[in-house]
Protein backbone atom coordinates (compact mmCIF):
# COMPACT_ATOMS: atom_id res chain seq x y z
CA UNK A 1 0.00 0.00 0.00
CA UNK A 2 1.14 3.54 -0.69
CA UNK A 3 0.94 6.81 1.20
CA UNK A 4 0.30 9.74 -1.12
CA UNK A 5 2.98 12.34 -0.61
CA UNK A 6 5.75 14.00 -2.58
CA UNK A 7 8.13 11.44 -1.07
CA UNK A 8 6.27 8.39 -2.44
CA UNK A 9 7.87 5.96 -4.84
CA UNK A 10 5.86 7.32 -7.77
CA UNK A 11 8.23 8.55 -10.47
CA UNK A 12 6.12 11.66 -10.92
CA UNK A 13 4.71 13.15 -7.71
CA UNK A 14 1.02 13.85 -7.57
CA UNK A 15 -0.04 17.26 -8.83
CA UNK A 16 -1.37 18.03 -5.37
CA UNK A 17 2.12 17.59 -3.93
CA UNK A 18 3.35 20.50 -6.00
CA UNK A 19 0.33 22.50 -4.88
CA UNK A 20 1.11 21.61 -1.26
CA UNK A 21 4.55 23.22 -1.46
CA UNK A 22 2.85 26.57 -2.16
CA UNK A 23 0.50 26.36 0.82
CA UNK A 24 1.52 28.50 3.74
CA UNK A 25 1.27 26.53 6.96
CA UNK A 26 3.50 25.58 9.84
CA UNK A 27 4.06 21.82 10.02
CA UNK A 28 4.67 22.21 13.75
CA UNK A 29 0.99 22.96 14.17
CA UNK A 30 0.08 19.45 12.95
CA UNK A 31 0.53 18.15 16.49
CA UNK A 32 -2.34 20.35 17.62
CA UNK A 33 -4.69 18.62 15.18
CA UNK A 34 -4.71 15.48 17.37
CA UNK A 35 -6.01 15.37 20.95
CA UNK A 36 -4.40 13.45 23.77
CA UNK A 37 -7.06 10.73 23.52
CA UNK A 38 -6.29 10.14 19.80
CA UNK A 39 -9.10 12.09 18.20
CA UNK A 40 -9.12 14.96 15.73
CA UNK A 41 -9.23 18.40 17.34
CA UNK A 42 -12.85 19.37 18.02
CA UNK A 43 -12.45 22.66 16.18
CA UNK A 44 -11.48 20.78 12.99
CA UNK A 45 -14.32 18.29 13.42
CA UNK A 46 -16.78 21.14 13.86
CA UNK A 47 -15.35 22.77 10.75
CA UNK A 48 -16.00 19.64 8.68
CA UNK A 49 -19.63 19.68 9.85
CA UNK A 50 -19.97 23.39 9.00
CA UNK A 51 -22.39 24.61 6.35
CA UNK A 52 -19.93 27.31 5.31
CA UNK A 53 -17.91 26.10 2.31
CA UNK A 54 -14.66 27.84 3.19
CA UNK A 55 -14.76 26.73 6.81
CA UNK A 56 -15.52 23.18 5.78
CA UNK A 57 -12.82 23.14 3.11
CA UNK A 58 -10.20 24.56 5.47
CA UNK A 59 -10.96 21.85 8.05
CA UNK A 60 -10.87 19.13 5.38
CA UNK A 61 -7.52 20.35 4.10
CA UNK A 62 -6.13 20.21 7.64
CA UNK A 63 -7.13 16.54 7.92
CA UNK A 64 -5.52 15.85 4.53
CA UNK A 65 -2.31 17.64 5.59
CA UNK A 66 -2.17 15.60 8.76
CA UNK A 67 -2.51 12.34 6.85
CA UNK A 68 -0.08 13.47 4.21
CA UNK A 69 2.68 14.51 6.57
CA UNK A 70 2.38 12.00 9.40
CA UNK A 71 2.62 8.18 9.28
CA UNK A 72 -0.76 6.49 8.73
CA UNK A 73 -0.65 4.59 12.00
CA UNK A 74 -0.34 7.93 13.78
CA UNK A 75 -2.71 10.06 11.72
CA UNK A 76 -5.38 7.69 10.37
CA UNK A 77 -6.66 6.38 13.67
CA UNK A 78 -7.73 9.80 15.02
CA UNK A 79 -9.78 10.29 11.85
CA UNK A 80 -11.47 6.93 12.41
CA UNK A 81 -11.95 7.54 16.15
CA UNK A 82 -13.63 10.86 15.41
CA UNK A 83 -16.19 9.15 13.12
CA UNK A 84 -15.16 11.32 10.19
CA UNK A 85 -14.87 8.61 7.54
CA UNK A 86 -18.57 8.67 6.71
CA UNK A 87 -18.49 12.41 6.13
CA UNK A 88 -15.35 12.15 4.02
CA UNK A 89 -16.89 9.38 1.92
CA UNK A 90 -19.99 11.51 1.37
CA UNK A 91 -17.77 14.29 0.03
CA UNK A 92 -16.94 12.01 -2.92
CA UNK A 93 -20.47 12.72 -4.17
CA UNK A 94 -20.17 16.47 -3.73
CA UNK A 95 -20.83 18.74 -6.70
CA UNK A 96 -17.75 20.65 -5.60
CA UNK A 97 -14.77 19.02 -7.35
CA UNK A 98 -12.29 20.36 -4.81
CA UNK A 99 -14.05 18.45 -2.03
CA UNK A 100 -14.03 15.29 -4.16
CA UNK A 101 -10.30 15.53 -4.70
CA UNK A 102 -9.53 16.25 -1.03
CA UNK A 103 -11.81 13.44 0.15
CA UNK A 104 -10.27 10.89 -2.21
CA UNK A 105 -6.79 11.93 -1.07
CA UNK A 106 -7.76 11.54 2.59
CA UNK A 107 -9.22 8.08 1.94
CA UNK A 108 -6.10 7.09 0.01
CA UNK A 109 -3.89 7.76 2.98
CA UNK A 110 -6.19 6.20 5.56
CA UNK A 111 -6.28 3.10 3.33
CA UNK A 112 -2.48 3.04 3.33
CA UNK A 113 -2.45 2.34 7.06
CA UNK A 114 -3.08 -0.92 8.87
CA UNK A 115 -5.46 -3.57 7.57
CA UNK A 116 -7.99 -2.49 10.19
CA UNK A 117 -7.78 1.12 9.01
CA UNK A 118 -8.17 0.06 5.38
CA UNK A 119 -11.19 -2.07 6.33
CA UNK A 120 -12.71 0.98 8.05
CA UNK A 121 -12.54 2.90 4.77
CA UNK A 122 -14.36 0.06 3.01
CA UNK A 123 -16.92 -0.24 5.81
CA UNK A 124 -17.71 3.45 5.36
CA UNK A 125 -18.89 2.67 1.82
CA UNK A 126 -15.91 4.16 0.00
CA UNK A 127 -15.50 1.68 -2.89
CA UNK A 128 -18.70 2.36 -4.89
CA UNK A 129 -18.32 6.12 -4.42
CA UNK A 130 -14.69 6.04 -5.52
CA UNK A 131 -15.75 4.11 -8.61
CA UNK A 132 -18.57 6.58 -9.24
CA UNK A 133 -16.05 9.41 -9.56
CA UNK A 134 -15.27 8.17 -13.07
CA UNK A 135 -15.45 10.03 -15.27
CA UNK A 136 -15.37 13.55 -13.83
CA UNK A 137 -13.84 16.91 -14.63
CA UNK A 138 -11.19 16.69 -11.91
CA UNK A 139 -7.98 14.84 -12.80
CA UNK A 140 -6.93 15.14 -9.15
CA UNK A 141 -10.12 13.49 -7.89
CA UNK A 142 -9.83 10.59 -10.33
CA UNK A 143 -6.12 10.16 -9.68
CA UNK A 144 -6.61 10.10 -5.91
CA UNK A 145 -9.49 7.66 -6.34
CA UNK A 146 -7.25 5.28 -8.29
CA UNK A 147 -4.68 5.47 -5.53
CA UNK A 148 -7.36 4.70 -2.95
CA UNK A 149 -8.69 1.72 -4.91
CA UNK A 150 -5.14 0.42 -5.37
CA UNK A 151 -4.40 0.74 -1.67
CA UNK A 152 -7.62 -1.07 -0.73
CA UNK A 153 -7.05 -3.86 -3.25
CA UNK A 154 -3.42 -4.16 -2.18
CA UNK A 155 -4.30 -4.75 1.46
CA UNK A 156 -5.70 -8.29 1.26
CA UNK A 157 -7.27 -10.86 -1.00
CA UNK A 158 -10.66 -10.30 0.62
CA UNK A 159 -10.63 -6.55 0.01
CA UNK A 160 -9.18 -7.04 -3.48
CA UNK A 161 -12.14 -9.26 -4.32
CA UNK A 162 -14.53 -6.67 -2.92
CA UNK A 163 -12.99 -3.92 -5.06
CA UNK A 164 -13.41 -6.14 -8.13
CA UNK A 165 -17.00 -7.09 -7.23
CA UNK A 166 -17.97 -3.45 -6.71
CA UNK A 167 -16.72 -2.34 -10.12
CA UNK A 168 -13.18 -1.21 -9.30
CA UNK A 169 -11.65 -2.77 -12.43
CA UNK A 170 -13.55 -0.68 -14.96
CA UNK A 171 -12.10 2.78 -14.14
CA UNK A 172 -8.57 1.38 -14.26
CA UNK A 173 -9.13 -0.24 -17.65
CA UNK A 174 -10.93 2.82 -19.01
CA UNK A 175 -7.89 4.96 -18.25
CA UNK A 176 -5.44 2.48 -19.80
CA UNK A 177 -7.66 2.01 -22.85
CA UNK A 178 -7.54 5.70 -23.73
CA UNK A 179 -4.00 6.89 -22.84
CA UNK A 180 -4.12 10.06 -24.94
CA UNK A 181 -7.31 11.26 -23.27
CA UNK A 182 -6.23 10.12 -19.80
CA UNK A 183 -2.84 11.79 -19.69
CA UNK A 184 0.40 10.63 -18.05
CA UNK A 185 -0.67 11.23 -14.45
CA UNK A 186 -3.74 8.98 -14.58
CA UNK A 187 -1.87 6.39 -16.65
CA UNK A 188 0.84 6.10 -14.02
CA UNK A 189 -1.62 5.55 -11.21
CA UNK A 190 -3.99 3.26 -13.13
CA UNK A 191 -1.18 0.95 -14.21
CA UNK A 192 0.13 0.81 -10.64
CA UNK A 193 -3.36 0.15 -9.23
CA UNK A 194 -3.85 -2.76 -11.62
CA UNK A 195 -0.73 -4.47 -10.26
CA UNK A 196 -2.28 -4.19 -6.78
CA UNK A 197 -5.36 -6.03 -8.04
CA UNK A 198 -3.18 -8.78 -9.53
CA UNK A 199 -0.45 -9.10 -6.89
CA UNK A 200 1.12 -12.53 -7.51
CA UNK A 201 1.79 -13.09 -3.80
CA UNK A 202 -1.92 -13.73 -3.20
CA UNK A 203 -3.00 -17.26 -2.36
CA UNK A 204 -5.72 -17.02 -4.99
CA UNK A 205 -5.32 -15.10 -8.22
CA UNK A 206 -8.19 -13.41 -9.99
CA UNK A 207 -10.26 -15.81 -12.08
CA UNK A 208 -9.84 -15.84 -15.84
CA UNK A 209 -13.42 -14.59 -16.10
CA UNK A 210 -12.13 -11.33 -14.60
CA UNK A 211 -8.73 -11.11 -16.27
CA UNK A 212 -10.03 -11.99 -19.74
CA UNK A 213 -11.53 -8.50 -19.87
CA UNK A 214 -8.17 -6.98 -18.95
CA UNK A 215 -6.19 -8.76 -21.66
CA UNK A 216 -7.34 -6.77 -24.74
CA UNK A 217 -6.68 -3.46 -22.98
CA UNK A 218 -3.20 -4.51 -21.81
CA UNK A 219 -2.27 -5.91 -25.23
CA UNK A 220 -3.40 -2.71 -26.95
CA UNK A 221 -1.40 -0.62 -24.50
CA UNK A 222 1.75 -2.71 -24.99
CA UNK A 223 1.46 -2.66 -28.78
CA UNK A 224 1.01 1.11 -28.90
CA UNK A 225 3.65 2.12 -26.34
CA UNK A 226 6.94 3.16 -27.89
CA UNK A 227 8.69 4.53 -24.80
CA UNK A 228 10.37 1.52 -23.19
CA UNK A 229 11.32 3.56 -20.14
CA UNK A 230 7.80 4.59 -19.16
CA UNK A 231 6.56 3.55 -15.73
CA UNK A 232 3.07 2.65 -16.99
CA UNK A 233 4.57 0.19 -19.49
CA UNK A 234 6.55 -1.48 -16.72
CA UNK A 235 3.43 -1.91 -14.60
CA UNK A 236 1.29 -3.09 -17.53
CA UNK A 237 3.90 -5.73 -18.35
CA UNK A 238 3.96 -6.65 -14.67
CA UNK A 239 0.17 -7.03 -14.72
CA UNK A 240 0.35 -9.20 -17.84
CA UNK A 241 3.05 -11.27 -16.14
CA UNK A 242 0.69 -11.91 -13.22
CA UNK A 243 -2.22 -12.80 -15.50
CA UNK A 244 -0.25 -15.10 -17.80
CA UNK A 245 0.43 -17.62 -15.04
CA UNK A 246 -3.11 -18.88 -15.67
CA UNK A 247 -3.11 -21.46 -18.50
CA UNK A 248 -6.32 -20.21 -20.11
CA UNK A 249 -5.07 -16.63 -19.90
CA UNK A 250 -1.72 -17.62 -21.45
CA UNK A 251 -3.53 -19.17 -24.43
CA UNK A 252 -5.69 -16.08 -24.85
CA UNK A 253 -2.65 -13.79 -24.72
CA UNK A 254 -0.74 -15.93 -27.20
CA UNK A 255 -3.69 -15.77 -29.59
CA UNK A 256 -3.49 -11.95 -29.71
CA UNK A 257 -0.22 -12.09 -31.63
CA UNK A 258 1.63 -10.02 -29.03
CA UNK A 259 4.59 -12.41 -28.79
CA UNK A 260 6.94 -10.57 -31.21
CA UNK A 261 6.38 -7.30 -29.33
CA UNK A 262 7.08 -8.98 -26.00
CA UNK A 263 10.26 -10.46 -27.48
CA UNK A 264 11.34 -6.95 -28.48
CA UNK A 265 10.97 -5.86 -24.86
CA UNK A 266 13.24 -8.75 -23.82
CA UNK A 267 16.03 -6.56 -25.16
CA UNK A 268 14.92 -3.38 -23.36
CA UNK A 269 17.52 -1.42 -21.44
CA UNK A 270 15.30 -1.03 -18.39
CA UNK A 271 15.71 -4.05 -16.13
CA UNK A 272 12.08 -4.15 -14.96
CA UNK A 273 10.74 -4.11 -18.52
CA UNK A 274 13.11 -6.85 -19.64
CA UNK A 275 12.39 -8.94 -16.54
CA UNK A 276 8.61 -9.01 -17.01
CA UNK A 277 8.88 -9.46 -20.78
CA UNK A 278 11.10 -12.52 -20.33
CA UNK A 279 8.68 -13.96 -17.79
CA UNK A 280 5.73 -13.41 -20.12
CA UNK A 281 7.31 -15.10 -23.14
CA UNK A 282 8.82 -17.71 -20.84
CA UNK A 283 5.28 -18.63 -19.79
CA UNK A 284 4.59 -19.65 -23.40
CA UNK A 285 7.57 -22.01 -23.32
CA UNK A 286 6.09 -23.64 -20.22
CA UNK A 287 2.99 -24.59 -22.21
CA UNK A 288 2.57 -26.81 -25.23
CA UNK A 289 5.13 -27.46 -27.95
CA UNK A 290 3.00 -25.23 -30.18
CA UNK A 291 3.23 -22.26 -27.79
CA UNK A 292 6.97 -22.89 -27.38
CA UNK A 293 7.35 -22.88 -31.15
CA UNK A 294 5.48 -19.57 -31.36
CA UNK A 295 8.02 -18.05 -28.96
CA UNK A 296 10.93 -19.49 -30.94
CA UNK A 297 9.56 -18.24 -34.26
CA UNK A 298 9.19 -14.77 -32.73
CA UNK A 299 12.94 -14.68 -32.08
CA UNK A 300 12.85 -15.45 -28.37
CA UNK A 301 16.00 -17.59 -28.35
CA UNK A 302 18.05 -14.81 -29.89
CA UNK A 303 16.71 -12.40 -27.28
CA UNK A 304 17.56 -14.84 -24.48
CA UNK A 305 21.29 -14.56 -25.20
CA UNK A 306 21.55 -11.09 -23.70
CA UNK A 307 19.15 -12.06 -20.91
CA UNK A 308 21.20 -15.05 -19.74
CA UNK A 309 24.23 -12.78 -19.48
CA UNK A 310 22.29 -9.95 -17.81
CA UNK A 311 23.53 -8.57 -14.50
CA UNK A 312 19.92 -8.52 -13.30
CA UNK A 313 19.50 -11.75 -11.34
CA UNK A 314 15.77 -12.11 -11.96
CA UNK A 315 16.16 -11.67 -15.70
CA UNK A 316 19.05 -14.15 -15.76
CA UNK A 317 17.09 -16.73 -13.77
CA UNK A 318 13.95 -16.48 -15.90
CA UNK A 319 15.99 -16.67 -19.09
CA UNK A 320 17.62 -19.86 -17.84
CA UNK A 321 14.23 -21.24 -16.85
CA UNK A 322 12.80 -20.47 -20.29
CA UNK A 323 15.77 -22.27 -21.84
CA UNK A 324 15.06 -25.30 -19.67
CA UNK A 325 11.44 -25.23 -20.86
CA UNK A 326 12.59 -25.16 -24.48
CA UNK A 327 14.95 -28.06 -23.75
CA UNK A 328 11.94 -30.04 -22.54
CA UNK A 329 10.10 -29.45 -25.81
CA UNK A 330 10.53 -31.30 -29.07
CA UNK A 331 13.91 -32.52 -30.32
CA UNK A 332 14.05 -29.73 -32.88
CA UNK A 333 13.28 -27.14 -30.20
CA UNK A 334 16.05 -28.51 -27.98
CA UNK A 335 18.34 -28.45 -31.03
CA UNK A 336 17.49 -24.76 -31.45
CA UNK A 337 19.26 -24.02 -28.16
CA UNK A 338 22.50 -25.18 -29.78
CA UNK A 339 21.77 -23.45 -33.07
CA UNK A 340 21.20 -20.11 -31.33
CA UNK A 341 24.33 -20.29 -29.19
CA UNK A 342 22.54 -20.63 -25.85
CA UNK A 343 24.18 -23.81 -24.57
CA UNK A 344 27.64 -22.24 -24.01
CA UNK A 345 25.95 -19.45 -22.04
CA UNK A 346 24.10 -21.96 -19.88
CA UNK A 347 27.36 -23.80 -19.29
CA UNK A 348 28.94 -20.54 -18.13
CA UNK A 349 26.13 -20.08 -15.60
CA UNK A 350 26.50 -23.57 -14.10
CA UNK A 351 30.28 -23.35 -13.90
CA UNK A 352 30.48 -19.84 -12.44
CA UNK A 353 31.48 -20.17 -8.76
CA UNK A 354 30.05 -16.72 -8.04
CA UNK A 355 26.60 -17.45 -9.50
CA UNK A 356 23.61 -17.24 -7.18
CA UNK A 357 21.37 -20.29 -6.59
CA UNK A 358 18.29 -19.77 -8.76
CA UNK A 359 19.89 -18.99 -12.15
CA UNK A 360 22.43 -21.76 -11.62
CA UNK A 361 19.73 -24.29 -10.75
CA UNK A 362 17.57 -23.38 -13.75
CA UNK A 363 20.59 -23.53 -16.08
CA UNK A 364 21.42 -26.93 -14.60
CA UNK A 365 17.86 -28.09 -15.36
CA UNK A 366 18.29 -27.04 -18.99
CA UNK A 367 21.49 -29.07 -19.31
CA UNK A 368 20.10 -32.08 -17.43
CA UNK A 369 17.09 -32.07 -19.77
CA UNK A 370 19.35 -31.91 -22.81
CA UNK A 371 21.32 -34.81 -21.36
CA UNK A 372 18.15 -36.92 -21.18
CA UNK A 373 17.43 -36.14 -24.82
CA UNK A 374 21.06 -36.95 -25.63
CA UNK A 375 20.71 -40.46 -24.27
CA UNK A 376 18.03 -41.07 -26.90
CA UNK A 377 19.69 -39.19 -29.75
CA UNK A 378 23.37 -39.66 -30.55
CA UNK A 379 23.48 -36.42 -32.52
CA UNK A 380 22.46 -34.35 -29.53
CA UNK A 381 24.74 -36.36 -27.28
CA UNK A 382 27.62 -35.48 -29.58
CA UNK A 383 26.69 -31.80 -29.48
CA UNK A 384 26.78 -31.83 -25.68
CA UNK A 385 30.27 -33.34 -25.72
CA UNK A 386 31.50 -30.91 -28.38
CA UNK A 387 30.20 -27.98 -26.32
CA UNK A 388 32.46 -29.05 -23.42
CA UNK A 389 29.41 -29.61 -21.27
CA UNK A 390 31.15 -32.42 -19.35
CA UNK A 391 33.90 -30.04 -18.26
CA UNK A 392 31.47 -27.26 -17.33
CA UNK A 393 29.24 -29.61 -15.35
CA UNK A 394 32.29 -30.97 -13.55
CA UNK A 395 33.29 -27.42 -12.64
CA UNK A 396 29.74 -26.74 -11.49
CA UNK A 397 30.00 -29.53 -8.92
CA UNK A 398 31.99 -27.08 -6.80
CA UNK A 399 28.84 -24.98 -6.38
CA UNK A 400 27.81 -24.24 -2.78
CA UNK A 401 24.13 -24.41 -3.79
CA UNK A 402 22.44 -27.69 -2.87
CA UNK A 403 19.64 -27.62 -5.47
CA UNK A 404 22.02 -26.77 -8.28
CA UNK A 405 24.27 -29.64 -7.21
CA UNK A 406 21.33 -32.01 -7.10
CA UNK A 407 20.29 -31.22 -10.67
CA UNK A 408 23.86 -31.28 -11.98
CA UNK A 409 24.46 -34.69 -10.41
CA UNK A 410 21.31 -35.99 -12.07
CA UNK A 411 22.76 -34.75 -15.36
CA UNK A 412 26.06 -36.48 -14.65
CA UNK A 413 24.20 -39.73 -13.86
CA UNK A 414 22.27 -39.48 -17.11
CA UNK A 415 25.39 -38.90 -19.20
CA UNK A 416 27.47 -41.54 -17.42
CA UNK A 417 24.81 -44.21 -17.67
CA UNK A 418 24.29 -43.88 -21.41
CA UNK A 419 25.47 -47.15 -22.94
CA UNK A 420 27.36 -47.39 -26.20
CA UNK A 421 28.30 -44.31 -28.19
CA UNK A 422 30.27 -41.70 -26.27
CA UNK A 423 30.29 -43.40 -22.87
CA UNK A 424 34.04 -43.80 -22.56
CA UNK A 425 34.66 -40.24 -23.75
CA UNK A 426 32.28 -38.89 -21.13
CA UNK A 427 34.07 -40.79 -18.36
CA UNK A 428 37.51 -39.69 -19.52
CA UNK A 429 36.51 -36.07 -19.98
CA UNK A 430 34.89 -35.99 -16.55
CA UNK A 431 38.00 -37.50 -14.99
CA UNK A 432 40.34 -35.08 -16.79
CA UNK A 433 38.21 -32.16 -15.59
CA UNK A 434 38.60 -33.15 -11.94
CA UNK A 435 35.05 -34.46 -11.60
CA UNK A 436 35.83 -37.46 -9.37
CA UNK A 437 37.58 -35.23 -6.84
CA UNK A 438 34.50 -33.03 -6.66
CA UNK A 439 32.31 -36.11 -6.17
CA UNK A 440 34.53 -37.08 -3.25
CA UNK A 441 34.13 -33.59 -1.80
CA UNK A 442 30.35 -33.91 -2.05
CA UNK A 443 30.41 -37.38 -0.53
CA UNK A 444 32.48 -36.25 2.43
CA UNK A 445 31.25 -32.67 2.84
CA UNK A 446 29.84 -31.66 6.21
CA UNK A 447 26.70 -30.26 4.56
CA UNK A 448 26.24 -33.02 2.00
CA UNK A 449 27.44 -36.21 3.69
CA UNK A 450 24.57 -38.68 4.00
CA UNK A 451 22.19 -36.49 1.96
CA UNK A 452 20.55 -37.36 -1.33
CA UNK A 453 23.34 -35.78 -3.34
CA UNK A 454 25.93 -37.40 -1.11
CA UNK A 455 24.45 -40.80 -1.99
CA UNK A 456 24.44 -39.96 -5.72
CA UNK A 457 28.12 -39.06 -5.44
CA UNK A 458 28.85 -42.42 -3.77
CA UNK A 459 27.00 -44.33 -6.50
CA UNK A 460 28.83 -42.49 -9.28
CA UNK A 461 32.21 -43.12 -7.65
CA UNK A 462 31.53 -46.80 -7.11
CA UNK A 463 30.19 -47.35 -10.60
CA UNK A 464 32.56 -45.29 -12.74
CA UNK A 465 35.54 -44.23 -10.61
CA UNK A 466 36.32 -47.09 -8.26
CA UNK A 467 39.83 -45.82 -7.66
CA UNK A 468 38.28 -42.74 -6.00
CA UNK A 469 35.51 -44.55 -4.13
CA UNK A 470 37.43 -45.72 -1.07
CA UNK A 471 37.55 -43.46 1.96
CA UNK A 472 41.11 -42.42 2.92
CA UNK A 473 42.56 -44.11 5.98
CA UNK A 474 43.05 -41.85 8.96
Amino acid sequence: MELVDASTLQTEPLQDSAKESKEDFDEAELGSYITDDCHINLEIVSGIYSDDRETRLEATVKVRRLLQKRPPEEAAQPVINSALLGLIVDMLSSEDLEFRAEAAWILTNVASGTSEQTAAVVAAGAIPKLVALFPCDSIDAMDNALWALGNIAGDSQHLRDQVVQEGGVKPVLDVLDAPEQSGPKLLDTAAWALTCYLDAKRDKQLDFEVTRHMIPVLIKFIKNTTDETSEPLTNVLKALDYIISNEAAAEAILATGITPRLVEFCGAERDEVRFHAVRCVGAFTAGSEASTEAAIQAGFLTALKSCITSEHVGTRQNACRAASNVAAGSLSQAQALFDNGLVPLLLNVVSDPAEVPKPQTDAAWALATLAIKGTKNDGMFGLLIQANSIEAISSGLSSPHYQALRVLLQGVETLMNKPGYGHEEVVERFKAAGGPGRLVAIRDGLDTRGTYIGRIAIDLLRTHFKEFSKHPRV
